[in-house]
């Protein structure tokens, strides 16, 4: 009789499924608790539409699906292949008359199956109250497809990480930090570098690429539940489908867990049984764990103690203790990853230290090269013909530049901010953030930060000033005044003028022949006829009353005597438009402004300039717009947001028609215009109000 090579057996399967029975009937009870259950309470009371329940269940498979497959993903990994991790069930296994690649599938399986029917037993007990609702079982389907997913990979990751210790308690550490460490190697090498090599972004600011690498932030950060909405009768946009996207990626991290299953399985075919109780159970990734440990610990540690003792960007401080904070940590590391497998306190032989002598010469290697850039990154500037768009972005202004001129201005200005490093860094005078992200014609991207110093009383002095004029040529202008949908009547929603005008002037915009009938109506509620029979100590003090409601901070407007006091009171007054209006104004007057150069300039530091030629007031137009026809099928909306200039003659004049007076922010401000003054408390300083007043 010939005998047959069996890859499975069914007794340790079962033995396996009926073992921890537990964790997957509460892995099933939770399942029920999250889904069928409420939905049938939804629908009952709450009559929910078949595209809701619809949203409700698949947002229930990307969140609930990812967090349930992450978290009992590992404790399944715990469960099956707990025998590894002890020195007797270990040497039973071993005996047994199974091949390996028998236990190995028998336990995987064991793990698994219990899991998937739990979803599939949620998505069947679902079933009837979709159905009543009039929602589609496809959605149930794809449902237990994105779970399922999940679960290959979550499942296969953890089996992997199963394989690569011997501690069971070992084992979900191992698992987490594998999960996050790339996003964490991201952001720490970041905030490291950024306190003293130049240009380097500090702020949290994690790649995609880094996200992709740790699945947990992947799957949470790039898979979503869409909603399509569409128009076929005029009128407001209804929801009309809902989408999961994501099924690409979840398809790449499924093949992943794959991937996880067969190098788990190439590993627990070489296993050494004894390794039961080791942290590294894998003989050739000793050396890895023990330089991981040196070197998280000693990024973690640069880190804690950097943000705690130094927050400075003086480079020298910064340097010198960062640097003794990384060996200080990766000796705490280095030893510690060797007491942990070697299960003892003596490490501190002559061959430790000569490794831990090859670490340092590594850190110290890698610090000072990136702190003198012998790497050249930090003066490192691309050449016109390898840019195709070029990113500006400083104090909230945006740019993108596409033209050839326009990339060469900004590569001299990299060029320039390089030349003045110890100026911009190490200057006393006040810092402003500036960005600036090459996108390459390979495909790749270059990011730089810097802080630029600059100076109010002279502002073509330093780099501000040519950031300020490279972001007002006419291609920045056109950038960041560009809106992605058109404003038309049928797509504006809301538009506003808001300027700070004098209380007679706001009280004739409104149609007011007093004043302080204007105040005592829009601030108080007093009808015109009322305000009048108001004594006339009682009226000052009720005027009194509103200006010093609604006085700045900070600001003296003493005692209100009378009706010329108001003369000089600045206070803000909302002009609301109609879509008509607003499609006009920005079409006929916005428009032709910013193409002639006469409107959309931004000014970076409030010098002399710009309070000379901004006028203190906004106009803020808001649209969305349906798409009903796009392919994508998503809603957009924008806004547009600008103040009017002095040379912005044609939105002056249509403003001015509508009774809006125009005051620049120097007058408003009390600022003299030939130099940067601190405000002068006076009774005629201007006063911050809103009011409302309807078109």
């Amino acid at each position: 009789m010939r005998s047959k090579t069996s890859c499975f057996n069914g007794s340790l399967l079962l033995s396996g499924m009926k073992r921890f029975w537990p964790l997957w009937a509460g892995y099933l009870f939770i399942w029920i608790l999250a889904m069928p259950l409420p939905l049938t309470r939804e629908f009952q009371y709450m009559s929910i539409t078949p595209l809701e329940m619809r949203e409700r269940i698949l947002n229930l498979a990307r969140f609930g699906g990812e967090i349930m497959s992450a978290i009992f993903s590992i404790f399944s990994a715990m469960a099956v292949w707990s025998f590894l991790y002890s020195s007797r069930s270990a040497s039973g296994m071993a005996c047994l008359p199974v091949r390996r690649e028998g236990q190995f599938f028998s336990a995987l399986a064991a793990g698994f199956l219990p899991l998937a029917a739990g979803n599939l037993i949620a998505a069947i007990l679902t079933l009837p109250v979709c159905l009543m609702s009039g929602t589609s079982p496809v959605t149930l389907l794809e449902y237990f497809c994105i779970t399922v997913l999940m679960l290959l990979f979550f499942y296969g990751f953890s089996t992997l990480c199963a394989q690569l210790t011997g501690h069971i308690l070992i084992l979900p550490v191992v698992y987490g930090i594998l999960n996050f460490v790339a996003v964490a190697v991201d952001f720490l090498l970041h905030l490291v570098l950024g306190w003293f090599v130049y240009g380097m972004y500090r702020e949290p600011d994690v790649s995609d690429l880094a996200c992709l690498l740790s699945p947990s932030v992947g799957m949470l950060t790039r898979m979503n539940v869409h909603t399509l909405y569409g128009q076929a009768v005029p009128g407001p946009a209804v929801p009309q489908r809902v989408v999961f996207l994501g099924w690409g990626l979840l398809g790449i991290y499924a093949g992943v867990g794959i991937l996880c299953v067969i190098a788990a399985l190439l590993l627990f075919r070489r296993r050494k049984m004894e390794s039961a109780g080791d942290v590294v159970a894998v003989d050739f990734l000793r050396p890895v764990f023990r330089w991981c440990m040196a070197l998280g610990c000693g990024l973690c540690l640069s880190c804690i103690m950097q943000a705690i003792l130094f927050w400075s960007r003086d480079t020298d401080s910064s340097f010198s203790s960062l640097l003794v904070f990384f060996l200080v940590g990766a000796f705490i590391g280095w030893f510690a990853g060797e007491m942990l497998m070697k299960k003892a306190f003596r490490v501190f032989g002559r061959r430790n230290w000569a490794g831990f002598g090859i670490c340092c010469a590594v850190i110290l290697v890698l610090m000072l090269g990136m702190r003198f850039d012998l790497f050249g990154y930090e003066k490192h500037v691309p050449k016109a013909d390898q840019v195709k768009a070029v990113s500006l972005s400083c104090n909230g202004e945006s740019a993108v530049l596409t033209e050839p001129e326009n990339i060469v201005r900004a590569i001299g200005l990299h060029r320039a901010i390089l030349a003045d490093k110890a100026l911009n860094r190490d200057s006393d005078n006040p810092q402003m953030n500036f960005r600036l992200t090459y996108e390459l014609k390979n495909g790749l991207s270059m990011d730089r930060y810097y802080p630029l110093a600059y100076w109010y009383d002279s502002r073509e002095r330093g780099e501000i000033g040519l950031v300020q004029e490279l972001l007002n040529c006419p291609e920045a202008t056109a950038s960041r005044k560009k809106l992605e949908i058109p404003v038309t009547r049928e797509n504006i929603t809301y538009a506003l003028v808001t300027a700070s005008m004098t209380v007679a002037e706001c009280a004739e915009a409104a149609g007011f022949i007093d004043p302080e009938d204007y105040l005592l109506s829009t601030f108080a509620g007093y009808t015109p006829g009322e305000s009048s029979l108001l004594e006339p100590d009682k009226r000052r003090e009720r005027i009194q009353e509103i200006l010093s409601e609604y006085t700045e901070s900070g600001w003296d407007y003493g005692t209100y005597s009378g009706i010329q006091d108001l003369a000089g009171v600045f206070i803000t007054y909302d002009l609301h438009l109609t879509e008509a209006e607003a499609e006009a104004l920005y079409r006929d007057c916005i428009l032709p402004d910013i193409q002639d150069g006469d409107l959309g300039r931004i000014w970076l530091i409030s010098d002399r300039d710009y309070y000379a030629h901004v006028y203190s007031a906004t106009i803020d137009i808001s649209c969305m717009e349906d798409q009903q026809n796009s392919k994508s099928g998503y809603r957009r909306s924008a806004e547009f947001y600008t103040h009017p200039l002095l040379t912005s003659r044609r939105t002056n004049a249509w403003l001015a028609e509508r009774g809006i007076v125009l005051h620049t922010e120097g007058e408003v401000n009390r600022i003299d215009p030939i130099e940067k003054r601190e405000p002068k408390a006076a009774a005629a300083v201007p006063l911050a109000v809103e009011t409302s007043q309807p078109s």
